[in-house]
């Protein structure tokens, strides 16, 4: 008995080989879509974050430093008799004064028009008044420390209340850690 064999159709190798490259390309291709995805995202935030941060901190950075001082001047001119010379005092007004308008835009650009953005600015505008009882000799040396003080918790409340929580978790740490320890180097002075 012969045995009929039937000729098996087979697919061409070229079509097998084609096959076993694509499907991990294609794979390869759509999980770097996704990571890109992930990762694109997460990176324009924390760029968005870090340049908001950057142009804030520049316009803060003046009047940060510089209320302090006037306090330490003022205070200390309070405690000396009416023949004391301004002229530390004035200088230190001087830049305060000129680090005052950088500030307030740099805030308001940064700012969302919230409550405590308001009441920073409006604690920035009792400068004068407090200026004003101090030039008069009205109002005590420690008052007028307190009223200083006001000023300066102002302005890290305001940093420590409105740190953007959209930036990644690792730059929200870092703004609230430079906050707290410029707040903590602020109360040691």
């Amino acid at each position: 008995m012969t045995t009929i064999r039937r000729r098996v159709q087979s697919r061409p190798i070229r079509l097998f080989l084609i096959g076993m490259l694509v499907v991990p390309l294609v794979s390869l291709l759509a999980l770097w879509g996704i990571a890109a995805s992930i990762t694109v995202s997460a990176a324009i935030t924390d760029a968005n974050y870090s340049s908001s941060t950057q142009n804030t901190n520049a316009g803060v950075y003046a009047l940060v430093a510089e209320v302090p001082q006037e306090r330490q001047d003022t205070y200390l001119w309070l405690l000396t008799s009416k023949q004391a010379d301004r002229t530390a005092l004035l200088g230190v007004r001087a830049q305060v004064d000129k680090a005052v308008p950088p500030a307030k835009a740099a805030l308001i650009a940064a700012g969302t028009g919230s409550a405590t953005l308001n009441a920073l600015i409006s604690d920035l505008g009792q400068i004068d008044t407090i200026r004003g009882s101090v030039d008069s000799r009205t109002i005590t040396p420690a008052a007028a420390f307190q009223a200083y003080n006001g000023l300066v918790d102002a302005l890290f409340h305001y940093f420590l209340t409105n740190v953007d929580q959209k930036g990644s978790v690792s730059l929200v740490s870092i703004s609230v850690g430079a906050s707290d320890g410029a707040y903590a180097l602020e109360m040691a002075g």
